[in-house]
C-alpha cells in the first residue's frame, strides 16, 4: 500500500534573489521541519561568502588576507578551494578575482579596504594553507558569487536527502532536484527574457543557466554588470544563453562561465565533468535555435580512468 504524498513549497530570499524548496514526502510535519533546516544552510552558505557584508569571512579576507593568513571556516576554506580548482582546469575562461577589476569604485569605497585591489592580480595569488588558512599575495577582490549559490543549493539537497522523498531547490535559476518525479525547468529567450524559450523535464541533476542579453551600468555608471573575460577584461555580448547539467550545482554554475567564454578544448574538457549543456540563440526575427553539446564518446585510454574530472579533483 502506498503511503499518501505531501507536497510542501517555500520561498525566502537569498544570494540577492528569490529561494524556492519544494519537497514532497509522507509526513507534513517533517516536510516543514525540513524545509527549516534547508533554508538555514542555504543561509548560513549566504553569510560566510557575502561580498558586500562588513562582517562576513569573505569581506574579512579582502581586508587582512593580503598582508597576513586569515584563518576561516570549512565552509569558505571549501567554497574557495572549488572556485580555484575551476581557475586552474580552465585558465582563461573561469577566474573569481574578476571582481577586482569589474567593482564600481563607489562600492569599493563601501567595502572598508585598507589598499585598494591591484589590477594585476588574479586567482593565482591566491594560496590555500594548512589549518585552513588563506592569504593573498596581493590585494583583490574575489568574486564567489555563482558558486556560493550553487554550494548553498548543494548543502541544502545534502540536508533534505535525510528526511524526505525528494525535492527540487531552486535559488535564481541555480537548481538541484532528486527524488523519483520529473521536474519541469523553463529556459527563457535569451534576448527577450519575459519569453519562453523551452521547457526541460529533469531528474537527479543540478542544473544553472547563464544569458547576458544586454549591458546593465550601476549607478554611478563607473563600470557595467555581466559576464567578463578574464583574459581579455572585455564583457561577454554574445545573444546565447547556456544551460549546463551536471551532477553538482555548484559544477554546474562555474561551468556556465567555461562554456560561454572558453574556446573548444575547455569546452570539451567541461563535458567530462559529467556536464552537458544546452545552448539556447535568439534570431533576429523571434526564432529561437538551440543544441546540445555533450561528451564526445570515451577512447580506450580514457575508459581505463572512468571516474569523472570533479570526483578526481574532490573527492
Amino acid at each position: 500500500m502506498l503511503l499518501p504524498t505531501e507536497i510542501l513549497r517555500r520561498c525566502r530570499p537569498g544570494f540577492e534573489t528569490l529561494v524556492e524548496i519544494t519537497v514532497t514526502g509522507s509526513s507534513r510535519d517533517t516536510l516543514a521541519s525540513a524545509l527549516t533546516d534547508a533554508f538555514r544552510r542555504i543561509q548560513h552558505v549566504y553569510r560566510s561568502v557575502n561580498f558586500f557584508d562588513p562582517q562576513s569571512e569573505l569581506s574579512l579576507l579582502h581586508r587582512t588576507a593580503w598582508h597576513k593568513p586569515v584563518p576561516v571556516s570549512r565552509l569558505c576554506y571549501a567554497i574557495i578551494g572549488r572556485a580555484l580548482q575551476l581557475a586552474r582546469t580552465f585558465p582563461g575562461s573561469f577566474d573569481p578575482t574578476v571582481a577586482t577589476k569589474v567593482t564600481p569604485r563607489s562600492r569599493l569605497l563601501a567595502l572598508g579596504l585598507e589598499r585598494p585591489p591591484d589590477p594585476a592580480a588574479s586567482w593565482k595569488d591566491i594560496l590555500l594553507l594548512p589549518r585552513r588558512r588563506i592569504v593573498f599575495l596581493r590585494p583583490l577582490l574575489l568574486d564567489l558569487g555563482g558558486i556560493a549559490k550553487g554550494y548553498a543549493v548543494d548543502a541544502a539537497i545534502r540536508c533534505l536527502r535525510l528526511r524526505v522523498s525528494g525535492a527540487l531547490v531552486n535559488a535564481g535559476g541555480d537548481l538541484r532536484c532528486f527524488g523519483s518525479c520529473c521536474w519541469p525547468v523553463l529556459v527563457r529567450d535569451p534576448r527577450r527574457p519575459i519569453r519562453l524559450g523551452l521547457v526541460l523535464q529533469v531528474s537527479n541533476t543540478a542544473l544553472a543557466t547563464s544569458a547576458y542579453p544586454a549591458r546593465c551600468r550601476y549607478p554611478d555608471h563607473h563600470l557595467s554588470r555581466g559576464l567578463w573575460h578574464p583574459e581579455t577584461e572585455k564583457a561577454y555580448r554574445g545573444n546565447e544563453s547556456v544551460t549546463v547539467l551536471a551532477p553538482r550545482c555548484w559544477i554546474a554554475d562555474g561551468l556556465t562561465k567555461v562554456f560561454l567564454l572558453g574556446n573548444a578544448q575547455a569546452r570539451a574538457l567541461a563535458c567530462q565533468w559529467q556536464a552537458k549543456a544546452l545552448w539556447i540563440q535568439s534570431g533576429s526575427f523571434g526564432q529561437l535555435h538551440w543544441r546540445w553539446e555533450t561528451a564526445p564518446p570515451p577512447s580506450p585510454r580514457q575508459k581505463e580512468h572512468a571516474a569523472p574530472l570533479w570526483r578526481r579533483f574532490f573527492h
